[in-house]
């Protein structure tokens, strides 16, 4: 089997926002990679809200 490598930008754990304004930090929690959809990050957003977000979707800046 072919073995593919990727690098994520960013790393678990790490604090991150979403690109709808004024948007709560999340924690990133989990990482995944498809073929057809690229990365994948599952944030955090508080007790029992996680999300699955596209990398473009994230920012490690909050937006206004």
């Amino acid at each position: 089997m072919k073995e593919i490598k990727f690098t994520p930008k960013f790393e678990m754990l790490q604090t991150v926002y979403h690109l709808t304004p004024d948007s709560d930090a999340g924690v990133i929690i989990d990482v995944r990679w498809s073929k057809g959809q690229g990365t994948t990050y599952l944030v955090s957003l508080g007790f029992n809200a996680d999300a699955w977000c596209y990398e473009h979707e994230l920012s490690t800046e909050k937006v206004f």
